[in-house]
């Protein structure tokens, strides 16, 4: 995590969870990455994609900070700034809200139904890659 960052690389991936048949643990081991900085994780069969998707996808609520956050940045010229809630915001915490919402933003756009998928997910099974489904990094 800290080289991919100090590189000025997008953060990484994580590994995959083997235990197919395992639901649970799949998601506590996403909860946990997520946190962590892991902007998505590895899938090794369709049937944990669900699961990826629900804990990497940001929320409604984590795109509405992260517009709150670029217009109170925004409207104080780029300078760091108070929140009402408290929060202090400066420039990595705006850049990380840009990021999410032009995460989200692409997502979306690249979709036909309009439905955003989950960030950066790398499905490695044959069914994926014969219905020529593939994300790719940006």
């Amino acid at each position: 995590m800290v080289a991919s960052r100090a590189a000025g690389l997008a953060p990484p991936v994580d590994s995959l969870y083997p235990q197919l048949d395992d639901d649970l643990g799949l998601r506590q081991q996403a909860e946990f990455a997520r946190p962590l900085g892991f902007f998505g994780k590895s899938a090794i069969h369709p049937r944990q994609l669900g699961t990826i998707h629900d804990v990497f996808t940001p929320s409604a609520d984590e795109l509405a900070w992260a517009q709150t956050v670029l217009e109170a940045f925004a409207a104080a010229g780029g300078n760091a700034v108070k929140l009402p809630d408290g929060e202090f915001v400066d420039v990595p915490v705006a850049d990380r809200a840009r990021r999410l919402l032009e995460f989200a933003g692409r997502r979306l756009a690249c979709t036909p139904d309009g439905v955003a998928p989950s960030p950066l997910l790398y499905a490695h099974s044959r069914q994926m890659l014969a219905d020529d489904i593939t994300f790719h990094v940006s």
